[in-house]
């Protein structure tokens, strides 16, 4: 249990530990030296009578060392002093390395899981559930946080409780050993409700996971529960899941309670016990008593901090079990050559590409041959789920061939590092994501090199500029929680600026004007027309009017391409596109999309 944060902490935070532990040491031996100076401070003659036996040899001893010859009174009082303002200190620095320690494994933790998202294969990330992994980076991780503070309070206690517990020692081995016996006992019987803490963690995570999951769901899709009028169900389930959440941590309240309920009484009928057995000297007995009580403070943590480690170790497997999945799915590695310009254009010759195993009922691309010549303007046309997205990933290097080769200027996509090939393509996808920030922020996106003509210019090209000078503050209005001030097709238009303030060399269009009007389409299209010959553009459409003065256009379905050329060659040939053309429907410009695709 406690074995993989300790070697977590002390792989990262060596030394900080190590010197954490110095002030743990000097801390618990000034623990107990004070309660040692109870005696000579209470009964410094009964100290001087025992002088001859163990207890006054070590304290002459101790207080030599220090330069007090005689333990008065005042004298054993000015050294208390002294010393409670050196573990004060001492105490200070050690809480401020701990809290380093405890942040750091937390922020390092946080940090692992964000940089293995960005780095995770995209087709990994499809089949991910994000209300999980995002519940892992806020939730989980920041219990792992707390259970290192644990951790260092369980070994803390420890380090105490063997100081108070050699004090008592050398007050009285008698009484010090009926406690020990009494306290492993009670411990034997404890660790039963440690491992169940553990059973509850791992349900309190489960369920964490699901009520970060159910948020997303009803944030994210809120139109789409609406519209199915699926409120109550949504509610029902998240009623069950915050019961079986709140069950969940009122067992571990109700037992890590009933632990410390039990254990108090327990001690006191003992110490009641021993004082009627034994008939001690005042000053001897209450530094018994004292070292009994600190003994039991640290039985008391060191307990409680055990039920909690039980408790948020499974919050630690949880990370790390995230982080190695994500881990084991990184997206290929780029090469090493600087893609520059596109010079003559991307080519694909046979390629195959599958999202799940090829054994099983799963989505198969290809194999694929297509041309786009540089500055050329290609349409991407067919049913969906036909492969026309699965496609343009390809080409954009989000996703990797099984077989086959893609080419950019005749060399394989993959010889040219990740991101100087990104940084020429300019991607619209066809799920707008819009920051809840200002429009030029939006437009930048991250990028402060955009500047403000730049991304003025871009908006332009887009049919955008009017539309967001009308706003209140123009490019710095605020468009609220997924563009939730803009209409669908003004939330396009801004992604498609945002694509072109990146001055790309190779745009990519999926379903870029899905949501337009007719008159909105036709601006967005001249603009399009506009950039070719310029850029090489890649349209993917159901309405083949987006595609009407594209260079070749081909058409998909089921993975493959069935039919391929220009627009009017399509239609001269009198095939599926011309018979798509001829009825209305799908991908034609119709209003029925390509699902009542024959």
């Amino acid at each position: 249990m406690l074995e993989k944060p300790l070697r977590l902490v002390w792989e990262k935070y060596g030394r900080h530990t190590f010197l954490a532990c110095l002030m743990f040491l000097a801390v618990a031996f000034l623990n107990g030296f004070s309660v040692l100076s109870i005696v000579p401070l209470l009964s410094p003659a009964s100290a001087t009578a025992q002088s001859s036996g163990l207890l006054g040899k070590i304290l002459t001893r101790l207080f030599g060392l220090v330069g007090i010859e005689t333990p008065t009174v005042s004298a054993v009082l000015t050294f208390l002093a002294v010393l409670f303002l050196v573990r004060a200190f001492l105490v200070v620095g050690q809480m401020v390395i701990t809290k380093y320690v405890q942040v750091g494994i937390e922020t390092d933790r946080k940090e692992e899981l964000y940089r293995a998202i960005l780095r995770s294969d995209i087709t990994h990330l499809y089949q991910l559930n994000l209300g999980r992994v995002t519940n892992t980076l806020i939730t989980e991780s920041r219990y792992v946080g707390a259970l290192i503070d644990c951790i260092v309070r369980f070994l803390t206690s420890i380090l105490n409780l063997a100081v108070y517990v050699s004090v008592a020692l050398l007050i009285s081995w008698q009484l010090t050993l009926t406690m020990t016996v009494f306290a492993a006992c009670y411990y034997s019987i404890a660790y039963r409700a440690f491992k169940y803490a553990k059973r509850l963690g791992v349900r309190v995570a489960h369920r964490n996971s699901e009520i970060q999951d159910a948020a997303h769901v009803t944030l994210d899709g809120f139109r789409l529960v609406r519209s199915f009028a699926v409120e109550g169900i949504l509610s029902s389930r998240f009623s069950n899941t915050l019961a079986s959440y709140r069950e969940s941590q009122i067992r571990l309240t109700m037992t890590e309670s009933l632990l410390r309920a039990v254990l108090e009484p327990l001690v006191l009928a003992c110490v009641a016990a021993m004082y009627l057995l034994h008939r001690l000297d005042m000053g001897i007995m209450l530094a018994f008593l004292v070292a009994l009580y600190r003994s039991y403070q640290s039985f008391q943590i060191i307990q409680n901090s055990h039920y909690k480690i039980a408790r948020l170790s499974a919050s630690l497997d949880i990370c790390n079990d995230t982080l190695k999945d994500l881990v084991s799915n990184t997206a290929p590695a780029g090469g090493t050559e600087t893609f520059t310009d596109l010079k003559t254009g991307i080519s694909c010759s046979d390629v195959v590409f599958s999202y799940g195993d090829a054994n099983r009922d799963a989505f198969e691309l290809g194999p694929l041959s297509i041309e786009i010549p540089r500055g050329r303007t290609v349409g991407f046309v067919g049913p969906s789920g036909s492969g026309k997205s699965t496609c343009a990933d390809l080409v954009a290097g989000f996703l990797r061939p099984l077989s086959g080769r893609l080419n950019v200027d005749g060399q394989d996509i993959a010889s040219y590092t990740t991101d100087s090939y990104r940084k020429a393509l300019g991607y619209v996808p066809q799920n707008i994501f819009l920051l809840n920030d200002t429009v030029a922020n939006n437009i930048r996106f991250f990028d402060d090199a955009i500047d403000q003509d730049t991304i003025t210019r871009a908006c332009r090209l887009a049919h955008a500029h009017d539309f967001i000078e009308a706003l209140p503050q123009g490019y710095d209005t605020m468009l609220g929680q997924r563009g939730s001030r803009l209409s669908g097709g003004q939330q396009q238009r801004i992604a498609l600026a945002r694509a072109l303030a990146r001055q790309p060399q190779i745009l990519i269009l999926d379903e870029a004007t899905s949501a337009l009007d007719t008159e909105s389409e036709k601006h967005v299209q001249q603009a399009v027309d506009g950039l070719s010959g310029d850029l090489t553009i890649i349209i993917i459409a159901h309405r083949l009017s987006t595609v009407r003065n594209a260079d070749h256009i081909y058409l998909f379905d089921e993975g493959r391409i069935v039919e391929q050329g220009t627009f009017s060659d399509l239609l001269a040939r009198n095939g599926r596109f011309a018979r798509l053309y001829e009825t209305g429907t799908g991908p034609c410009g119709g209003t029925v999309h390509c699902e009542a695709y024959p």
